[in-house]
């Protein structure tokens, strides 16, 4: 099952539009360092998850990482294991 959007771009027709827009109004993608995204153990990502408790696109990006079963990294806020369990609980399976 895929997570739903919502997107509301103020676009005109000259612009090309593409389903990742909401990746430019992340804020890991210019004001935090990106290897704090990438921590060597689910205790290394509270730098991280308090980036994505500021960011306006948060969950945006965790249905961008549970659609496309991205394993590495904080996305949304949540670790791997953390995403790993919502989409055991999504997908009707025991966390």
């Amino acid at each position: 099952m895929k997570l739903a959007l919502d997107f509301d771009f103020d676009l005109d027709e000259e612009t090309p539009v593409r389903a990742e827009q909401w990746m430019d109004l992340a804020l890991c993608a210019g004001e935090a360092d990106p290897e704090i995204f990438f921590p060597q153990s689910n205790g290394g990502a509270k730098k991280a998850k308090k980036v994505c408790q500021r960011c306006a696109v948060v969950e945006e990006c965790l249905a961008f990482a549970l659609n496309n079963d991205i394993v590495e990294g904080v996305y949304g806020g949540l670790t791997e294991t953390e995403r790993a369990a919502l989409a055991a609980v999504r997908d009707g399976a025991p966390a």
